[in-house]
């Protein structure tokens, strides 16, 4: 009985792509971006055109020197979360 599950998943196994997140972690860059295209363009095909996004498309976090809070915030956060 238990092997039956495993013999229905491999025919679904063939039709699941792999996740592009996990895809851009292993540095395969270019078959991401592959898997997203082919997923836009499915839904293109079920939905029509898709949204225009406004937010940018990279993200730049720039670190905030220590220096920049004042020694009071830190004791203060510090005790009330303890």
């Amino acid at each position: 009985m238990g092997a039956l599950g495993g013999l229905l998943i491999i025919p679904l196994r063939r039709k699941l792509h792999e996740s592009p997140y996990w895809l851009m972690a292993k540095g395969r860059h270019s078959e991401a971006e592959a898997v997203m295209v082919q997923a836009e363009q499915r839904t293109i095909q079920r939905q029509g055109n898709l949204p225009v996004s406004d937010r940018p498309d990279i993200i730049q976090h720039t670190a905030v020197p220590p220096r920049t809070f004042p020694p009071q915030a830190y004791s203060q956060l510090t005790f009330r979360t303890w």
